[in-house]
């Protein structure tokens, strides 16, 4: 997205992809009800992304 994109394109996707980033588990949890999912969605980021720095 960086490299292709103009940089209006490129900082709406950035601004985009963070509130989903934080309204979407949000969501799931009011929803379903289960405050466990917000947490299980940020733990499920967090170890895919130790996961691959760990691999570098």
């Amino acid at each position: 997205m960086k490299k292709w994109a103009k940089k209006t394109d490129f900082l709406f996707f950035v601004i985009y992809q963070t509130i989903g980033a934080i309204i979407f588990p949000i969501s799931l949890s009011i929803y379903y009800k289960n405050p466990k999912l917000f947490l299980a969605y940020y733990r499920g980021i967090y170890d895919g992304l130790t996961t691959i720095i760990n691999d570098f």
